[in-house]
């Protein structure tokens, strides 16, 4: 696999300082381990001071952005498993323009589409 600069020597670098014979974690992963993922992210080399990555810190995000982009609201629902547009509020109240109330979501949702 070719790696573009300016990754290509970072990853060299990675490579080299790195303990033993994997890169991102620690031992060989277990796939069939339910919360490999998380696991996975909870160990990934990162500033110490910054948040640990997790799945949920991941689609919080994800939703927030889509909210923030005037996503349609049927299509983020199907997309983020949530089934009920009113659910939507703990993520909209910390989107500017977004809907922060259950009322205004229902009615974006309800509203015709182009």
């Amino acid at each position: 696999m070719t790696v573009s600069a300016p990754y290509g020597e970072l990853l060299a670098q990675v490579t080299r300082d790195a303990p033993g014979d994997h890169l991102f974690h620690p031992q060989e992963a277990e796939r069939s381990y339910p919360n490999f993922v998380n696991d996975f992210c909870r160990q990934l080399v990162a500033d110490p001071a910054a948040a640990k990555l997790s799945v949920n810190r991941c689609r919080v995000s994800y939703i927030c952005d889509r909210l923030g982009a005037g996503t349609d609201l049927l299509m983020l629902l199907a997309a983020s498993g949530i089934k009920e547009v009113e659910s939507l509020l703990r993520y909209s109240v910390h989107v500017e323009g977004a809907p922060h109330s259950k009322a205004a979501l229902r009615r974006l949702l309800a509203a015709p589409r182009p």
